[in-house]
């Protein structure tokens, strides 16, 4: 059986993952290559209950990333798997680790999110886009902000990717301060090196 390739874009809020995951798969859509574009949460029904709870406040933080996972294994039964089986190459905006690192800096159980998250496929290459705190900080600043967006999460949120690229130096950092079109373009050279060894 043919089977495709998962890439996820991961990083804090601000870093771009939701711009260059866009422009990713039109990149790659215009090679003529097949692509399945998704994002966590997803649009599915626990999906969208997250989305509403982050836009009105006090739900507890264990019960947000077990919603968190929930969607997950809706995301990996619906959609990741079936493109996955399909061959095309998968390219989704978070993962696991977004889990990981908010679970952290919301002071949760490391140990208990891995448990949680330790089942769903990984990715075969992740890209955490991750600009200087200062940046993303700036980005948001200029869009409306949910729950997890707020100054003091959003620090601890960077400082916990730090972490995890330091333990994972298999994951790629990508520098996203600079200009949107060579940052794009640097993702896109990245990902035809790894596909061009696969």
């Amino acid at each position: 059986m043919t089977h495709g390739t998962y890439i996820v874009l991961e990083g804090p809020d601000g870093g771009g993952s939701t711009t260059h995951a866009r422009l990713l798969c039109e990149t790659l859509r215009n090679r003529g290559l097949d692509i399945v574009q998704t994002a966590e949460p997803t649009t599915g029904p626990i999906g969208t209950t997250i989305r509403a709870e982050l836009r009105g406040k006090g739900i507890p933080a264990d019960a947000l990333q077990m919603l968190y996972s929930a969607d997950r294994a809706w995301h990996m039964a619906k959609v990741v798997r079936p493109g996955l089986d399909a061959g095309s190459i998968v390219i989704g905006e978070r993962c696991h680790l977004s889990t990981l690192v908010y679970g952290e800096a919301l002071g949760l159980d490391v140990p208990w999110l891995e448990r949680m998250n330790d089942k769903f496929a990984q990715p075969d290459l992740l890209l955490v886009l991750m600009p200087p705190f200062d940046v993303c900080a700036a980005r948001l600043g200029i869009r409306e902000r949910d729950l997890l967006e707020v100054d003091s999460i959003q620090r601890r949120v960077h400082d916990a990717y730090g972490h995890y690229m330091r333990a994972h130096p298999e994951a790629v950092l990508v520098d996203t301060s600079g200009d949107i079109a060579p940052v794009a373009a640097e993702i896109a050279a990245m990902v035809d090196r790894f596909l061009a060894n696969r």
